[in-house]
């Protein structure tokens, strides 16, 4: 079950991989109308502006290059995630998962980037989740304040919607106000995005709504290239290659950890056929107290998912959660594999001091990936032998 499930994984985020979603929508002609006007040949198209911002905008520019676009422009990914060098193309730093003096340098960087283009000039955007807080520039309120509000909002368990009603009342690039800047230069923008969201939601959260402006919605088109859904259809897919009967599970998740691994568990509990899996995927929420060890909400959720197994006598199967960007929470590992043997009192103890991290370490069940460079919520499988 554990090589099922890593394969399973790694399937999910093969489906996703930003630099093939991208170069497939330049090679299906969604920038012609830019790259080939009217009396332009096909194998001289123009170059075009391109600014991106988040987790997977490496990988998302990367497509262009692969697929033969011209471009110029701008790019802030978390400190750390490996940038393809590019001689038109400048790449910033920014902090995550908390804005720092290398978002607010990268905020200020953009919005001058922006204020220098050409009139009337095409601006394709590449935005995955992580751009929130890579580039920011505070309004009403001093960095310093500002970096302790979303320290606040990260350990409140708050979904991530409601923690970026927030953020955008403190942002002067967020909930549309990047976008009424860059409408200011240009009509002709267009957005590319990964969600880690609901894919109709997508607009308004991704980044926390940089260029969704309200009131006039639909004056920068966005275009999701791919989310959670096409992950855990890969993810499945492949367990169904391995001989598992697999379902799916019947929502996204979306709420506090413990009320959605209980309902995880329970659905796959009930399932026909063996083997068989369960498959699904959101984000769910954690609330930290100050001063908690490293940690993130897909190691949390295993712990309690191997205390719902064991309480409920299910000692054969096992629930991975892992992160599709690599990275769980403050650690280096991408989430866990756990089963019911691993509810002991030391996991219970662990659960109690929000320490799943340590205790998933020490007993060898920690996942790491590294940074994939993609960006579309948590994977969860629950396999049944």
């Amino acid at each position: 079950m554990h090589d099922a499930a890593l394969d399973a994984y790694a399937a999910g985020l093969a489906a996703v991989d930003p630099t093939v979603l991208v170069r497939k929508a330049v090679r299906q002609g969604w920038l012609d109308d830019w790259l080939i006007p009217p009396g332009t040949k096909r194998e001289e198209p123009k170059r075009i502006r391109v600014l991106a911002l988040g987790k997977a905008a490496p990988r998302m520019l990367w497509g262009l290059v692969e697929a033969g676009v011209p471009f110029a422009g701008l790019g802030v990914a978390p400190k750390g995630v490996h940038a393809p060098n590019v001689d038109t193309f400048t790449w910033l730093p920014g902090d995550h998962p908390l804005p720092g003096p290398g978002s607010f340098t990268a905020g200020a960087a953009v919005l001058n980037w922006i204020d220098a283009l050409a009139p009337d000039e095409p601006v394709l955007v590449l935005l995955s989740g992580g751009a929130s807080a890579c580039a920011e520039v505070p309004h009403g309120i001093s960095p310093e304040a500002l970096r302790t509000k979303w320290e606040t909002l990260l350990r409140s368990g708050l979904p991530i919607d409601a923690m970026n009603r927030e953020r955008s009342a403190l942002s002067a690039l967020k909930g549309g106000k990047l976008g009424q800047r860059l409408l200011a230069r240009t009509r002709r923008a267009r957005v590319w995005l990964l969600a880690d969201t609901e894919r109709a939601l997508a607009p308004q959260i991704v980044g926390s709504g940089p260029f969704h402006v309200p009131g006039e919605p639909d004056a920068i088109p966005h275009r999701v290239l791919a989310g959670t859904e096409e992950m855990i259809a890969a993810a499945g897919l492949r367990l169904a290659t391995l001989g598992y009967e697999v379902h799916r599970h019947g929502r996204r998740v979306a709420g506090d950890a413990e009320s959605e691994v209980a309902a995880f568990l329970a659905a796959a509990k009930g399932l026909p056929g063996r083997p068989a899996a369960l498959v699904g995927g959101g984000e769910c929420s954690v609330s930290l107290p100050v001063g908690t060890p490293p940690g993130g909400r897909c190691q949390h959720a295993a712990v309690f998912a191997a205390k719902w197994l064991a309480e409920d006598a299910d000692a054969s199967s096992a629930f991975l959660c892992v992160a599709s960007d690599g990275v769980d929470g403050s650690t280096d590992a991408a989430g866990a594999l756990v089963s019911a043997g691993d509810w002991t009192p030391e996991a219970a103890a662990a659960l109690e001091g929000h320490a799943a991290h340590a205790l998933l370490d020490r007993r060898g069940r920690l996942i790491h990936m590294g940074a994939t460079g993609t960006n579309v919520n948590d994977l969860w499988i629950a396999l049944r032998p």
